[in-house]
């Protein structure tokens, strides 16, 4: 088994929240948008709305992402090097604890809960 063979995981409470905080901030953009091709200038959409100019000049950019650029990256743990392995064990029915000491012996310090 390979780590793309598994399914990424359905709704979760923390991705929901992700989600409607974009939403929030896409509203957010499209009004910014709107009020500045009807002309308003950026001090006045900063009063209207009550968004810093900063971020107005964020919202105006061409290309501008409200998605944090580190948003879904991970960070190589201990047992990154392990992966496919462990999975392959997982799906034979290995123990945690088994895959555990078999994986000492490769250079893995860490423990089981």
């Amino acid at each position: 088994m390979n780590y793309s063979d598994i399914p990424e995981e359905k709704d979760t409470k923390r991705g929901n929240q992700h989600k409607e905080a974009i939403e929030k901030v896409e509203a957010k953009i499209e009004k910014v948008r709107q009020l500045y091709e009807e002309g308003y200038g950026k001090l006045d959409i900063s009063k209207f709305t009550g968004i810093s100019i900063a971020s107005i000049n964020n919202y105006l950019m061409e290309g501008y992402s409200p998605v944090h650029g580190q948003y879904g990256a991970s960070r190589p743990g201990p047992l990154t090097p392990f992966k496919d392995e462990i999975l392959t064990l997982r799906s034979e029915g290995v123990t945690y604890r088994e895959i555990t000491e078999g994986l000492r012996f490769k250079g893995y310090k860490g423990d089981v809960w």
